[in-house]
């Protein structure tokens, strides 16, 4: 296994790659930043004649799972036989500290193994497989699926119908953070489950619901099959070959290929069958889940049969994709008005670090401060006759104004107008008018009703990820000697991104810290280095 990011790589091996691990036995080891480091040890045992086996490990690594026979603190004391069956343990290894996860109330030191199943993306949450009862509920003997989480352990494979039969149960998967676990048995875990077929269901918020059920069935005589969920687990995919619903009239035989087997969701509440199309949806042909996207409103299934006009192989197999429709969210806040905005802007200067102070401000505001002052720009200034004896003559803004566009007309005249202005902008090395560029640069968070699930946008309401808005900006010299360039534009966000200020979307643009940055030695912004020059603020005089 490996980090989400990959700087942490998981390996088991029974080579001894550190002076510690004197054993022959498989261990799990870390190759992180160059180094390799024993995950598999703890500080009752480690070398034992035990192998140790990967399970899994947090998005970031830091958190490793993994199942051994070996005692490796003190409070694990079974071992040996447990009827043929190994009396394994879960551990995990978190910040140079081994623990056990497979222990509760109940026990832990009973003759039965247990076996890693699952975790939430930051591992704080574990799952795992064992026949021993281990918290106060389970009087059964046969396997069930526990959550170790904060400390305690907690039986997931329960329900108001039963958990104490004599099947055992499958651990099937997890949303992301945790907090919807999944998990097949054969077991009815609630009064509407009659058939004796596994069924899937879902723990979540302390209660157990079915999920492979629908309008029409979810008691006949075929097994349902869990096949993945959304990050989150609202979203629940399975295939079966029984009929959830009115529409779905397959046969039974599909020329003995095991069923009709379609492709199901349950979402809010709901049984929606996804393989299906405007051209048919059943004949004797099945269907077999292949995939989903993160957010799970795009799934992808195989078929034979022909859900679409344009489908014409007869048979052939064929990937179909099947869409969610656009959700519909609810409105969000917004001000009535927020225009226009004016961004005076103001000299950068290096922040103050405690240690290089060698100052106090005067009171109400006694901070260290830092003497003498330094610019952020290396290559531009302005004048002041104090610093470099020419006249205080900077003035500089950036203005933003909304177009809000005719909604009586087809056209999309909305836009944003963006008027930048700043005055005598010298060179630091010469104090001569500055020729090259600048730019003002801020971040944009937007808000508005053009996205959808699927790539081209849409109707729903949604935030964007923050994204850069920079305005590069030519500067020329003025004919008055006593004053440098100027570095002005007036332009629009439609001009730099075409149509993308949509007319009509209720658009909220948050605007983040504005700063100008001169061009460095070449005056050019595409090319680095490039320092800060000037920031919003204010001036007091």
């Amino acid at each position: 296994g490996a980090s989400a990011d990959g700087t942490r790589v998981f390996f088991g091996t029974g080579e001894q790659l550190e002076a510690g691990d004197t054993d022959t036995a498989w261990d799990i080891y870390e190759r992180s930043g160059g180094t390799t480091t024993r995950i598999s040890t703890g500080p009752a045992g480690g070398n034992g004649p035990f192998g140790a086996y990967f399970g899994g490990a947090s998005a970031d690594g830091t958190r490793v799972f993994f199942g051994t026979d070996e005692p490796l603190e003190a409070g694990d004391t079974d071992t040996g036989n447990c009827f043929g069956q190994g009396c394994g343990d879960v551990y995990e290894r978190s910040g140079g500290t081994t623990t056990r996860i497979s222990t509760g109330l109940g026990g832990g030191n009973g003759p039965f193994g247990a076996g890693f199943q699952g975790a939430s993306a930051d591992g704080t949450r574990v799952f795992f497989k064992t026949s021993e009862p281990l918290a106060a509920g389970d009087t059964d003997t046969a396997a069930d699926i526990y959550e170790r989480s904060g400390g305690t352990t907690t039986r997931i494979s329960t329900g108001l119908g039963g958990g104490n039969g004599n099947q055992d149960v499958y651990f099937e998967g997890a949303s992301k953070d945790g907090t919807r676990v999944f998990f097949w048995s054969d077991e009815p875990l609630e009064a509407g489950d009659t058939d004796i077929l596994f069924d899937i269901y879902e723990r979540a918020g302390g209660a157990t619901t079915r999920i492979s059920t629908g309008p029409t069935g979810g008691n006949g005589d075929t097994t349902a099959y869990f096949k993945g969920a959304s990050a989150d687990g609202t979203r629940v995919f399975f295939q079966t070959g029984e009929a959830l619903e009115a529409g779905d009239t397959d046969p039974d035989s599909c020329f003995q290929q095991g069923g009709c087997y379609d492709v199901y969701e349950r979402f809010a509440g709901a049984t929606t069958r996804l393989s299906t199309g405007p051209a048919d949806g059943n004949g004797p042909f099945p269907a077999y889940f292949a995939g989903a996207s993160t957010d799970g409103t795009r799934v992808f299934f195989v078929t034979g049969e022909s859900l679409e006009a344009g489908d014409t192989d007869g048979g052939g197999i064929d990937v179909y994709a099947a869409i969610a429709p656009t959700v519909s969210y609810p409105g969000y806040a917004r001000p009535k008005g927020a225009t226009p905005i004016r961004v005076p802007l103001v000299i950068a200067y290096e922040s103050c670090q405690p240690a290089s102070a060698n100052r106090t401000h005067g009171p109400p505001l006694a901070h260290p401060s830092c003497a003498p002052p330094v610019e952020q720009s290396n290559w531009i200034t302005t004048g002041t006759p104090d610093a470099n004896g020419q006249p205080t003559q900077f003035i500089g803004s950036l203005r933003f104004d909304t177009l809000v566009g005719n909604p009586a007309t087809p056209a999309d005249e909305a836009d944003l107008k963006i008027a930048m202005d700043i005055t005598d902008v010298r060179r630091k090395d010469n104090l001569t008018d500055y020729v090259g560029e600048v730019a003002a640069d801020t971040v944009l968070r937007i808000t508005d009703r053009f996205n959808a699930s699927a790539p081209g946008g849409g109707g729903d309401p949604a935030t964007v990820v923050d994204i850069p808005l920079p305005i590069v900006v030519q500067c020329s010299e003025t004919a008055d000697a006593t004053i440098g360039s100027t570095c002005a534009t007036a332009t629009t966000f439609d001009a730099i991104v075409p149509a993308a200020v949509k007319e009509g979307k209720r658009a909220i643009w948050e605007i983040g810290q504005l700063f100008v940055s001169d061009g460095g030695s070449d005056g050019e912004i595409a090319t680095n280095p490039n320092t800060v020059f000037a920031r919003q603020g204010i001036f007091v005089p």
